[in-house]
């Protein structure tokens, strides 16, 4: 009768103390995940659907050049890029004719678009934006031939990257081609890419101010601030975010 006293005694004992030492080599072999610190998590900023943010992006010199509707959508996860030609027809008449005669208000509304902001640079205010970037990658299909203080210079294929001043060169070029929409975009995706990666660092205000300083736009900095943390987020989360319309 002892021993069977003693037996349930000793029984559960034993199989309590297997469990802990059980319980502990698991936890050993998978260590506990602690839960972020609050002090994280309010470095963190997920994006919500009014941080996004849409912009009608017009390059012009005496005439319309390209008009561009850039679409920051956070909570999709990617910027979209939609390129619009100036011989593109719309009701009978090339978008560079509407431009003339409405500015963007025209373009906007024969184009049926609806955008938060505008954006537009001639070709020396575009050029000061790119070297502002420092240089952007470009993928040329061919050498890339200019004039520069009668000195001739030649890029060959392949990637090179370029200053704002090659960057009008290589424009002028590439809207001599068939296939002109299609490189102005891609060329666009890497600036855009460019600038994007460069505003989602911390302290990039004076970056932004001086952007400002080289366009016409009614962008401002409630503009910034509404969304540059869901930028960095994005910046954070996906290596090449713009996408192409």
């Amino acid at each position: 009768m002892r021993s069977l006293k003693i037996f349930f005694f000793t029984f559960p004992l034993a199989f309590f103390c297997l469990s802990l030492i059980i319980m502990a080599t698991v936890l050993w072999v998978h260590p506990y995940s602690r839960q972020p610190d609050n002090r994280t998590l309010q470095h963190i900023s997920v994006p919500q659907e009014e941080d996004g943010l849409s912009i009608l992006i017009v390059h012009q010199q005496e005439k319309l050049r390209s008009a561009v509707l850039l679409s920051f959508l956070p909570t999709e996860g990617y910027v979209l890029l939609k390129t619009f030609p100036p011989d593109l027809m719309v009701n009978g008449e090339n978008l560079a004719s509407v431009w003339s005669k409405g500015k963007e208000s025209a373009v906007k509304e024969q184009l049926n678009l609806t955008s938060d902001r505008y954006i537009v640079v001639n070709d020396q205010q575009f050029e000061k934006f790119i070297d502002l970037l420092g240089t952007v990658p470009i993928q040329l299909n061919e050498p890339l031939i200019y004039t520069e203080a009668n000195m001739t210079i030649s890029l060959g294929r392949g990637l090179q990257h370029l200053d704002g001043e090659q960057i009008l060169h290589y424009l002028s070029e590439i809207e001599k081609k068939d296939d002109y929409t299609q490189q102005f975009s891609l060329l666009l995706q890497s600036i855009c890419e460019r600038a994007l990666i460069l505003l989602s660092k911390e302290n990039s205000q004076n970056l932004y101010y001086e952007m400002l300083d080289c366009m016409d736009s009614d962008l401002s900095i409630n503009d910034y601030d509404l969304c540059h943390s869901s930028l960095a987020f994005l910046m954070q989360i996906v290596k090449n975010p713009v996408k192409l319309a």
